[in-house]
């Protein structure tokens, strides 16, 4: 290995900085025996993260202490400095509601504590943490301290927004009457994924027919999820970050379509797709607007020898156009779309046209 006796250079150097530092989290500037010590193992970290780190390398600098995302490792280590700060309230007060400007020698408790609720309402909290802080008796929804009228209270709740609504699918987001019913709907789902929801209060929840995972929703609610968009947005183009009554409906359509590429689609799924005007395939579907757009300009002008600035419509047809040539000069257009445009009457070889593939004068 060509590279073996510098690396095993600067492992020396790297173990002489630990030996007289006490760790190896050596900043990036710092130079060791004229050595830039700092950038070299920037740099193995930044090989590590991309995989290509050799794996006796990556042993050796390991056994050396190396932590490769010093980043994680210091949110780590706050988070056990503010837990531990969180025990030792819990073991004078006998409880972690810690008041939010309660600072606990030196450190803004109360303030860290809520900005770990807020992650949790979001979702960003880590999975440890979370169990960390609930072994210690922590509760995300200050509004559900007193448990069982606390449920009920928000099974009421629900059911005024299944009235309003007709389901019971709620955004993470959304407080029904100055409560957070989206957040703790999510905390019910949680508590059931572990384990730990009471039976009597998931089957109350059950009968009003909230779903445990909102990604695995019935294709026929999903369909009808798709109709209601239909009817009140006039089209099927759903964006794919689009969430329809709680459920991520742009990303669903997205993964039929992925389906359908493959060949994959169930039939009757496509044809119920086909009947509330999907397009399926987005590019056939595009071609056709353009299709319709190249017509258009035909019938017009008596020829589809568009100019490379031309706009039909707003839209910018002779660039679109000067494209598909260039595509077909590089032998890289697809057979079908190639047939419709020399069904249309359109030229592909710029040699017939009397112009080259680089220039970007008049297409004519």
């Amino acid at each position: 290995h060509a590279s073996a006796p510098a690396f095993s250079r600067a492992l020396r150097l790297l173990l002489a900085y630990k030996d007289r530092e006490g760790h190896v989290e050596v900043p990036v500037r710092h130079v060791e025996q004229g050595f830039a010590l700092g950038q070299w193992l920037c740099e193995k970290r930044s090989v590590y993260r991309r995989s290509t780190l050799d794996a006796d390398c990556q042993a050796q600098l390991e056994s050396a202490g190396v932590v490769w995302d010093p980043r994680a490792r210091a949110l780590a280590s706050a988070f056990n400095r503010a837990f531990k700060l969180l025990l030792d309230y819990k073991a004078r007060e006998g409880h972690v509601e810690v008041p939010q400007k309660h600072v606990e020698q030196g450190f803004a408790l109360g303030r860290w504590l809520c900005e770990k609720r807020s992650a949790c309402r979001r979702g960003m909290l880590d999975v440890d943490h979370r169990a960390d802080l609930e072994r210690t008796g922590v509760v995300w929804d200050l509004q559900l301290r007193s448990s069982a009228p606390a449920f009920s209270r928000a099974l009421d709740l629900l059911l005024a927004y299944e009235r309003r609504e007709g389901h019971v699918q709620v955004p993470v987001g959304h407080i029904e009457q100055g409560f957070t019913l989206g957040a703790w709907l999510k905390q019910q789902r949680y508590k059931r994924r572990r384990g730990i929801l009471d039976v009597h209060r998931q089957a109350q929840l059950d009968r009003m027919g909230v779903l445990w995972d909102p990604r695995r929703l019935p294709f026929t609610c999903a369909l009808k999820l798709l109709l209601a968009y239909k009817d009140r947005e006039g089209h099927s183009m759903v964006p794919q970050t689009h969430v329809e009554q709680g459920f991520g409906l742009g990303s669903w359509l997205y993964k039929q379509r992925h389906a359908y590429r493959r060949g994959t689609l169930d039939v009757d799924r496509q044809a119920q797709l086909e009947r509330t005007e999907v397009a399926l395939d987005l590019r056939k579907s595009a071609f056709n607007r353009v299709q319709k757009l190249l017509l258009a300009y035909k019938d017009r002008e008596g020829h589809v020898n568009v100019p490379w600035k031309h706009k039909e419509q707003g839209f910018n047809l002779g660039r679109w156009l000067y494209r598909q040539r260039c595509t077909y000069r590089r032998g890289s257009l697809d057979g079908d779309l190639q047939a419709q445009l020399e069904g249309v009457g359109v030229y592909l070889a710029f040699k017939k046209l009397g112009v080259e593939c680089s220039s970007e004068d008049a297409i004519g």
